[in-house]
């Protein structure tokens, strides 16, 4: 299959969206964080569910509790691999906790999470052969994934990049959080733009029956 760039505006921001780690001092807005709050808020969500939950980590004070927490996890995986003297295990350890600390500086950083839509009882046999309550996370997930994307790409439009973190909730888990996000998303002047990442080939991906 010929793999064509179709011209419009859309997109060029959909390639040129990167994952920025790296920001200037810039501060971001209370209208240009609303206007990435409305992007995210206009994707699609399963059923309508509207699982989509933000808070914004802005305060010092948030920052460095965030940080303590996060301390605090990777101080307790180190704990138990330790005495394993795993290497491979340490080395990747290592390079989440590297990939953790940008966002605790980044000019805007939000905690996003999901919240599950209250839905009748089923009945308990009709619940485990659909796995209802694997479905509603699945539904989750996919509807948060659409929204961030929503966020990312209007970030773009408006010059200003950003970067879904994943790492840090590990580091959470272990700390016993009372409260752990699905993911972290930071929004920022970039101070530097990465190269194009190697695609998948349409081929390698794409079949028709």
């Amino acid at each position: 299959m010929q793999e064509e760039q179709i011209p419009g505006e859309l997109t060029r921001i959909i390639h040129q969206r990167r994952s920025i780690r790296q920001f200037t001092k810039r501060m971001i807005s209370e209208e240009e964080e609303r206007a990435l709050i409305q992007a995210a808020m206009a994707a699609p969500s399963a059923t309508n569910s509207r699982p989509l939950r933000i808070i914004s980590v802005q305060s010092h004070g948030a920052r460095e509790d965030l940080k303590t927490l996060l301390e605090q996890g990777k101080e307790a995986i180190s704990a138990l691999l330790a005495p394993k003297k795993d290497r491979k295990a340490l080395q990747r350890q290592r390079i989440l906790w590297h990939f953790t600390l940008p966002m605790l500086e980044a000019p805007l950083l939000w905690a996003v999470y999901g919240e599950a839509k209250t839905t009748e009882p089923m009945d308990p046999q009709i619940e485990e052969i659909t796995q209802m309550e694997s479905r509603q996370q699945y539904n989750i997930m996919l509807s948060l994934g659409a929204s961030l994307q929503n966020a990312s790409l209007k970030a773009v439009e408006m010059g200003l990049g950003s970067c879904i973190y994943t790492a840090p909730i590990r580091f959470l888990h272990a700390a016993k959080a009372e409260k752990i996000p699905v993911a972290f998303m930071a929004f920022g002047e970039p101070d530097h733009i990465p190269s194009p990442p190697a695609q998948n080939t349409i081929e390698s991906i794409y079949q028709r029956k």
